[in-house]
């Protein structure tokens, strides 16, 4: 199953051509359910999905979150953002969008790559792809953020308690608050609303 968010009537007409075309050539292709918002799709419905696509035109700091929420508890769906340059320029859009999404692709490619991507997503291991702005860039160089950090910076960013994060990183909870502390020494701030204003004034 392939969940499609939108909120454009025109996106989801010319998803549907390019599903109508996938479905003629692979017959194992199935079901399509669009909304509006990922908080829109019942419990049943992302139990059962394979990938959700997500028609990204502007930013969108609690989409991000819902989406960020799901990929944490379904690791193996795929998350593919059909977004444009402008996405990228907050660096904390950046930073969720890397960590959530397998790839993400320009407008202007988007037809090629999701055509590829729906004709075989069942049957090949996509990689990921990341995608970083220059900001992003030089926040990681300055900061020197170990790889355990880079991967607990989501979670933290997202509001998730350190219990919460133990769950999902396999980590201790004194390992968690030990790593959070440290990136709040690196940004040399004491809470989330420091970290974010830290994040967007870097570079």
């Amino acid at each position: 199953m392939i969940i499609v968010i939108t909120t454009c009537e025109y996106f989801k007409k010319g998803f549907g051509y390019i599903v109508d075309d996938i479905r003629r050539e692979y017959c194992s292709f199935t079901e399509v359910v669009y909304a509006k918002h990922i908080g829109c799709v019942n419990k049943q419905t992302l139990q059962r999905v394979k990938a959700i696509i997500v028609d990204y035109g502007q930013a969108d700091i609690h989409l991000l979150s819902s989406l960020f929420e799901f990929k944490t508890h379904h690791p193996d769906s795929y998350i593919i953002l059909i977004t444009r340059d402008t996405c990228y320029e907050s660096t904390i859009d950046n930073i969720l969008i890397n960590a959530l999404s397998d790839f993400s692709v320009d407008c202007k490619d988007a037809l090629k790559k999701i055509s590829g991507f729906l004709a075989n997503y069942g049957e090949a291991k996509h990689n990921r792809v990341i995608t970083k702005n220059s900001n992003l860039y030089c926040l990681e160089k300055q900061v020197n953020l170990s790889k355990k950090e880079v991967n607990l910076l989501p979670f933290i960013m997202t509001g998730k308690k350190n219990k919460e994060i133990s769950r999902h990183l396999d980590l201790s909870e004194k390992t968690i608050c030990h790593y959070r502390r440290s990136i709040y020494k690196k940004f040399q701030v004491n809470n989330l609303a420091g970290l974010y204003y830290k994040i967007e004034d870097k570079c």
